[in-house]
């Protein structure tokens, strides 16, 4: 067979990180886009960038939790409810899930989001001690694998939240069931959520 020489494909100038364009790590890398080690580091920074936001939606869903069991409120989705509350709160829950899950700061934002959805289907659906663990860990982990490329298997996902691998993978068909496996979301109801989360949960 007669091989044909291939001419290297022009490449864009690199830029600077002050001249770069919004999304620029989008961007092919013959349009003067990153390269496998740029695109890896500004994942990174991106992440960094948003961990602040794990530490504010901790305390507001303590709070949201609080009021919930004050108020002596049930959800009716009965597997996810446990018979004891968790010994965490949800703030240290989620700084768990954090630290282990291997999930960018977002999942936890498109998580709550889904659980929105979840209350708009069944309006009893509410944030609670006895059902924080499940509901919390199974919205991060659905929303962890629309968003992240990279995810850990529910077995590692079990571990973390300290349930069975069984459990949760009827725990996870249960919440896209109800959602109708819908788990798309976009930045206007990113930034919503961000605003008034709690108070729906």
């Amino acid at each position: 067979t007669c091989a044909l020489p291939i001419s290297p494909m022009p490449m864009a100038p690199q830029q600077r990180p002050a001249e770069r364009p919004p999304l620029w790590h989008t961007f092919p890398q013959e349009a003067g886009g990153p390269n496998i080690l740029e695109f890896t580091q500004t994942m990174k920074d991106d992440a960094a960038a948003q961990e602040h936001v794990v530490e504010l939606l901790g305390p507001l869903l303590d709070k949201t939790i609080q009021r919930n069991d004050m108020l002596g409120r049930k959800s009716e989705l009965a597997e996810f409810e446990a018979g004891k509350a968790c010994p965490l709160t949800a703030s240290a829950y989620l700084k768990r899930i954090m630290k282990y899950g291997g999930c960018s700061p977002c999942c936890v934002v498109v998580g709550l989001m889904y659980l929105q959805r979840l209350k708009q289907r069944m309006p009893s659906v509410c944030l609670t001690s006895g059902n924080m663990q499940r509901l919390l860990l199974t919205s991060v982990m659905v929303a962890a694998k629309f968003l992240d490329d990279l995810y850990y298997s529910n077995k590692h996902w079990a571990r973390i939240g300290g349930l069975n691998l069984p459990e949760l993978n009827t725990l996870e068909l249960k919440l896209l069931f109800q959602l109708s496996f819908s788990v798309g979301v976009t930045d206007r109801k990113s930034t919503r959520l961000n605003s008034s989360h709690s108070q729906d949960l």
